[in-house]
């Protein structure tokens, strides 16, 4: 992304959709946000469907009645157009930070979010960002639009929403694809001793599913 060459994201994507769809894939997503910016070219390449974090989080935004949100998540994403353009399609404003807090937000994100770097001064920033946009913009919820962003802030931290894409994308994909006689399931907070926020976290870039499995009796291990 960093790079402006979004002819290449698109291919690296596409091929690995279409490799594991040829592994027996029936769903797709892109998890992360900011790669949403070629979500369309890639779908239209791709042999599966793929379930976006965009779309899901507007159908989630839309079914609690919120009107204007504001993005946080990279630079990329905050100033893409790939979150108005489908969100407008409902009548929702989307309404990026200034300048000067989008900076802050992306620089946290690479800088430190990315890294497992939980600070409880970034997190204070963060919410006084809120807080700013409120007063400023009469926006009525956040979306964290970035998956690392659900490692620093909740939904409950503050008095408006702050909802979580990370979340959102996986329910609508389990959603999209339960497989035979299988419940939707919500994700724990912790999924595994060693690593609480795996799924929660960036560490991985794409997930494809044939099902989601829960764990055994007694296992904290979850499966995608």
């Amino acid at each position: 992304m960093a790079a402006n060459d979004p002819q290449a994201v698109t291919g690296y994507l596409a091929e690995a959709v279409q490799r594991l769809a040829a592994a027996g894939a029936e769903v797709g997503l892109i998890a992360a946000n900011t790669p949403h910016v070629v979500f369309d070219a890639v779908q239209r390449r791709s042999s599966i469907p793929l379930v976006s974090i965009v779309e899901a989080t507007c159908a989630e935004a839309k079914s609690r009645g919120l009107h204007r949100l504001a993005l946080f998540g990279t630079r990329y994403t905050m100033a893409g157009r790939f979150y108005p353009d489908v969100f407008s399609r409902e009548g929702m404003v989307i309404v990026p930070p200034s300048a000067e807090e989008q900076a802050f937000i992306h620089d946290a994100y690479l800088g430190e979010l990315v890294k497992g770097d939980i600070r409880p001064q970034t997190r204070q920033r963060l919410l006084a960002i809120v807080d700013a946009t409120q007063v400023r913009e009469s926006i009525d919820s956040v979306i964290l639009g970035g998956t690392d962003l659900s490692l620093i802030l909740h939904d409950g931290d503050h008095a408006l929403p702050l909802l979580d894409t990370t979340r959102i994308h996986v329910q609508a994909a389990s959603a999209a694809h339960p497989g035979k006689n299988q419940e939707r399931w919500d994700i724990p907070t912790s999924l595994h001793p060693n690593q609480p926020n795996f799924v929660r976290s960036s560490c991985h870039e794409m997930c494809f599913k044939r099902r989601l499995h829960r764990p055994r009796p007694g296992k904290q291990e979850w499966r995608l």
